[in-house]
């Protein structure tokens, strides 16, 4: 993973191994106003570099199934969850299939 992009005002609440093995260092990119809020909440504390989305940026996809990335494994937001794509098919983090 080489970044991360929340467009979430509040950070999404996830379980402390969500990152596994994503480094702390890649770019987050969250609403400006949010970034402190980012900073201080669990395991998004664990990142240390915010880079702000303004207002005019935020056009997050709707639905899931808008999202169009061929790797193998993505991890994406929706609806403040966090999900995994792998295969073509949508995991919660802790592996159950979303139907």
């Amino acid at each position: 993973m080489e970044s991360i992009t929340s467009y979430a005002f509040e950070p999404p609440t996830t379980v402390s191994n969500a990152f596994y093995n994503v480094k702390r260092s890649i770019p987050v990119y969250v609403p400006q106003n949010a970034i402190n809020d980012y900073k201080q909440a669990y395991v998004w504390d664990e990142f240390y570099n915010y880079e702000a989305i303004t207002e005019g940026e935020i056009d997050p996809p709707t639905d899931i199934d808008e999202i169009n990335n061929p790797v193998r494994d993505t991890k994406i937001l929706r609806n403040r969850q966090l999900l995994i794509r792998r295969d073509g098919k949508i995991y919660t983090i802790t592996g159950q299939e979303v139907k």
